[in-house]
């Protein structure tokens, strides 16, 4: 969730069961934590591991996560443990789609591109 969808409240942007992903930029980070505005310019790793943790605690009674994407200098991602959400067979799966790095995706447009090739010969 990015821009103005930050505003709407940690309320009703943690109710749900899904995963949010929130990207604030330090502007979107002030407006909705306002509470730790201080704490980013001290500490962008801390600021942004403390709104993880307060949007994961506002979506307690629905069971979903959050993690949380500072964007900036330095970018942060910050989740109580962001590899639940962050794993290797995801990032493989996330690969495995039309136009995807996955090796299969990688066969498949070799074998396209090939026989688009084989009709310029004829």
């Amino acid at each position: 969730l990015d821009a103005d969808a930050l505003h709407v409240g940690m309320d009703v942007l943690c109710s749900g069961s899904c995963t949010r992903v929130l990207t604030p930029h330090a502007g979107e980070f002030r407006a909705a934590f306002p509470d730790l505005e201080g704490r980013l310019g001290e500490d962008r790793f801390a600021a942004a591991e403390s709104a993880a943790a307060a949007a994961a605690a506002a979506a307690t009674g629905s069971g979903a996560p959050a993690v949380l994407l500072l964007k900036g200098v330095p970018t942060v991602v910050a989740r109580r443990n962001v590899f639940d959400v962050l794993t290797l067979e995801g990032s493989v799966n996330a690969r495995n789609h039309v136009g995807g790095t996955a090796p299969a995706q990688v066969r498949q447009a070799t074998q396209r591109a090939r026989k688009r090739l084989a009709a310029y010969d004829d």
